[in-house]
């Protein structure tokens, strides 16, 4: 949960944690790609620079 919540306010990517849907969903998240290509590729290339940024 608070990797999306961080997702969310410093990358402006929106994502579900897995354990919204259950148990077996712990540690994990879900995307939804019910949006146009161009916005997809934002979210990625946000989601990319996010992880760069987290891991250094």
């Amino acid at each position: 949960m608070a990797f999306a919540t961080k997702l969310a306010k410093e990358a402006k990517v929106g994502v579900t944690p897995g354990s919204a849907f259950g148990p077996g969903g712990e540690g994990w998240i879900r995307l939804s790609y019910a949006a146009a290509d161009e916005d997809i590729k934002l979210a990625m290339d946000r989601m990319n620079q996010y992880l760069l940024e987290l891991a250094e």
